[in-house]
């Protein structure tokens, strides 16, 4: 199968929900927290804070607004290969209106956190974002990513994994981060690997995805790995 049909998708359970953060409010300096205001640390510049989003070269990550809704429905998970190739299970549609937990966020959830992805330059959206499968005693959690099909070969992959990692281990303290993906799929395969994820791995023909068995790559980054100064990185 083409790599060039979900370019930057890495794959999650279905039984992993995909959730927003708890708010985490920091103002003026490290540690330091308001009771109004929401920022965050820009991720691999440490001097510069930013209101309600985290943000990297290209793209900042903020909670999911109502009208996202519509578009990661039609654009992600209303294609058919696209959501196949990303989810652990078979695709079935979306149903308008339905408080499906990919789309609609649960903040009750705690072992989750999701963004949409947005343009740091007018806005818009271009995807979606998330740090799952988070164990607080291990230290360890998983990244997933998935861009709108006119929004791919941009270089957003590779800066949204960073401002990802940037969260998990700067922001939460975490130890450890993985992605898997199909290992067909070289574009996200590369963002990975640009911001210090290490290939541990391959899990062979362990994924069903229209029609027969792919093998998914597993990539780790530990924290004391991890890249903070890459910047201006070439697009994919």
């Amino acid at each position: 199968m083409s790599a060039e049909l979900v370019p930057n998708q890495t794959r999650r359970p279905t039984t992993s929900p995909l959730t927003s953060p708890v708010p985490f409010l920091v103002g003026g300096g490290p540690g330091r927290r308001t009771g109004t205001s929401v920022y965050w640390f820009a991720a691999d510049r440490p001097g510069r804070i930013r209101r309600s989003h985290a943000e990297g070269d290209k793209v900042g990550l903020r909670a999911r607004h109502e009208d996202d809704i519509p578009v990661l429905r039609a654009e992600l998970y209303d294609d058919v290969v696209n959501a196949s190739r990303a989810e652990g299970g078979p695709w079935r549609p979306i149903t308008p209106g339905s408080k499906d937990p990919r789309l609609v966020v649960d903040d009750t959830q705690q072992g989750s956190v999701q963004f949409s992805v947005v343009e740091l330059e007018g806005g818009t959206l271009v995807g979606t974002a998330t740090l799952w499968g988070i164990d607080n005693h291990n230290r360890s959690a998983h990244i997933g990513l998935g861009l709108l099909p006119a929004c791919r070969g941009k270089g957003y992959g590779t800066d949204v994994v960073a401002v990802l990692s940037h969260y998990g281990i700067v922001v939460r303290g975490l130890q450890r981060l993985q992605i898997e993906t199909l290992s067909d799929n070289t574009a996200m395969l590369r963002s990975a690997e640009r911001n210090g994820f290490v290939r541990e791995g391959v899990l062979r023909s362990s994924a069903w995805v229209m029609g027969e068995f792919l093998d998914q790559v597993v990539l780790g980054l530990l924290a004391q790995d991890r890249k903070p100064n890459s910047t201006n990185r070439p697009a994919v």
